[in-house]
Order: C-alpha cells, then sequence, then structure tokens
C-alpha cells in the first residue's frame, strides 16, 4: 500500500511541474523602456568668418541599443552668448571669440566647439572719387575693412596704393597728392581684401583779381591779375587772358607783365584787353602778374565791373579763332 501511494504522489507532483513549465512557457517577457544615452553631432567644430553668420547643427539621439530616438527632444545651451548664440540647433556669430553649444537629451549630451574670426571680404574706401582742380592739391582718404555680413573687422591693417604714382601719390596715412593731369586709382589692400577710388586730376586756373575798393574820377587805376595754370595749360590750351571793363569809365594806360605774353591787343571801344601767350603750351608753375593801368574818366557814384576769361586754342599765334574756355573771376571798383 505505501508503495503504491507514493507512486501515486510522484505522479501528481510530475503532472504539477509539467503544467507550471507549460504556464512559464506560455508569458512574453517585458522589454526595458529606451533611453537616451548618447547624442551625436553633425559637426563638433564650427567656424566663422563674418559676424551676423548662422549654421545649423542636427543632433542624433541613440538608445542604449544604439537606436535613433526620433522626435526626442533636445535643448541647446551656449557657454558665452555674446560670441555665439544657438537656437534649435542654429549657431549664430556674435563677436570674434570661442564658445562652446551644447545639445542635452536626458541625461545625454553633446557639445561643439565655436570660433567666430572675421575675416576681411572688402574695403570700403571713402570717398569713393576725388577730382582735383589744382595741381599739389591734396585729400585725404578713409579706409574700412568689413567682413563678408559687412560688419567692421576690428584692428584690421591695410595699405595704401596708387596706380599711377606720377598723377596721384598716396601716403600712409592716405592723403592722395595730384601731380600731374590724368586718372588714377588708388587702392586700399587688407590681405585679400581691397577698395578703390578713382581720382581725376584737371587742373583749373587760379585767377585772383587785386585791386582798391574804390577810386576816384582823374586818379589812376591798377589792376593786377595774378595768374595761375600749371597742368591745366597742357590739357586744353590755354592761350590767351582776356580782361573786359567799362570803357565808359576806365580808358586803357599801360600793362606790365612777366613777358609770359608776347602780344597785347586793347580796345578801348569795347572795353576788351587781350594777351597773348608766346608759347602756345606749357605754362610754369608759379604766379604770372599782370597788371593794368586805367585812366578814370567817368562813373561817378557807380561801381565798375570787370572780369577776366581764359582763352584756348592750341598753337595760336594770333587772336583770331580763340575759343572762351573759363570765366575764372570777376569783380568791381567803386567809383567815388
Amino acid at each position: 500500500m505505501k508503495g503504491v501511494r507514493f507512486e501515486t504522489m510522484r505522479r501528481r507532483a510530475c503532472v504539477v511541474i509539467a503544467l507550471g513549465l507549460v504556464a512559464c512557457a506560455g508569458e512574453t517577457p517585458s522589454e526595458p523602456a529606451a533611453v537616451a544615452t548618447s547624442i551625436t553631432l553633425s559637426s563638433s567644430n564650427v567656424g566663422f568668418a563674418s559676424l551676423g553668420e548662422s549654421v545649423s547643427i542636427l543632433a542624433t539621439v541613440r538608445d542604449q541599443s544604439g537606436l535613433v530616438m526620433t522626435g526626442q527632444p533636445v535643448s541647446w545651451s551656449s557657454s558665452d552668448q555674446s560670441v555665439a548664440s544657438v537656437a534649435g540647433g542654429t549657431v549664430t556669430a556674435h563677436l570674434n571669440g570661442t564658445a562652446t553649444v551644447t545639445a542635452t537629451s536626458g541625461t545625454a549630451s553633446a557639445s561643439a566647439f565655436v570660433t567666430v574670426q572675421q575675416v576681411p571680404a572688402t574695403v570700403a574706401v571713402e570717398p569713393g572719387d576725388v577730382s582735383f582742380i589744382s595741381l599739389g592739391d591734396t585729400a585725404r582718404l578713409s579706409a574700412s575693412v568689413l567682413d563678408a555680413q559687412g560688419n567692421s573687422v576690428p584692428n584690421a591693417a591695410w595699405s595704401w596704393t596708387s596706380r599711377d604714382p606720377a598723377i596721384a601719390s598716396v601716403s600712409d596715412q592716405g592723403v592722395v597728392t595730384a601731380l600731374l593731369p590724368g586718372s588714377v586709382v588708388i587702392v586700399a589692400e587688407s590681405g585679400d581684401a581691397f577698395g578703390l577710388a578713382e581720382i581725376d586730376v584737371t587742373p583749373l586756373p587760379v585767377l585772383t583779381l587785386e585791386g582798391p575798393d574804390s577810386v576816384s574820377i582823374g586818379e589812376t587805376l591798377d589792376i593786377a591779375i595774378r595768374l595761375r595754370a600749371a597742368g591745366f595749360a597742357e590739357s586744353v590750351g590755354v592761350t590767351a587772358v582776356e580782361f573786359s571793363f567799362d570803357p565808359a569809365a576806365l580808358q586803357f594806360s599801360s600793362i606790365a607783365d612777366s613777358g609770359t605774353f608776347s602780344t597785347t591787343a586793347h580796345d578801348n571801344g569795347t572795353g576788351v584787353l587781350r594777351w597773348l601767350r608766346s608759347e602756345p603750351t606749357g605754362f610754369p608753375d608759379e604766379y604770372l602778374v599782370l597788371t593794368v593801368s586805367f585812366d578814370v574818366v567817368g562813373g561817378s557814384g557807380t561801381v565798375l565791373e570787370f572780369a577776366a576769361e581764359i582763352l584756348g586754342a592750341v598753337a595760336a599765334s594770333t587772336f583770331e579763332d580763340l575759343t572762351p574756355a573759363v570765366v575764372l573771376r570777376d569783380g568791381g571798383v567803386h567809383v567815388r
């Protein structure tokens, strides 16, 4: 009996164990939740050559199994917002320097090193064009070195050069000096960047009329005509100077000049004086003085008007066919 009972109990235990095994085999084991474990950035080093420039960095989040976690939220931060800011992975340069931008998702993070160093892209020269009307005159140019976004590059150095220093020279300080008639380009260079200023040298005669403020009838009126036309003579062919006056009040008396003019013509009826140059081209780089003397014969209580004019005709040898070129100066003398 004991043997039978033991056998029966043994068989029941095996059935229970077998059923337990069947039940365990039917259950599905639970998987662990995905956790952000690592972040990979599309760029670990970002360089900017201009302020205001932006670059986007892509952050890829992976779980503990190395699988990409799509839609996983990522926050961004910058170690120095004044140098470079970041929003949604877009980094923007603000100031020369370095910063670190960091992407964070959960406990995972990754960083990119940012360098902002402006590079000259162009040089703005002011003024961009200069016209000279007298040889020896000067003008100062200024330059600003700019990056590709048009921002000023601090502490940038530049140099000045003239493409034709015979026409106009330029100093290290940007001072341009007119030397000969013509056109020339002044260049400001900073590295590979440059800017230009166009220079035109077209000298005009410098003339002054000097005389008393007032004169009385019966007196002698002396008018000094001071002329300087270096450079201008070569470009337009200054051939003569013409002086007009009021023949009702003034009668031509005499003239004194420096010998540059070989022929003088005067007409008391029309009130015109002309001095023809002995050389059709070339003009010394100094003032020529023509002193004209008149007898004051009328015009009491009036202001005597007079004017000087340049006449130009290359290689002319007479007063015929002279072409008015530039009205230089006019003035007046009060007759008491």
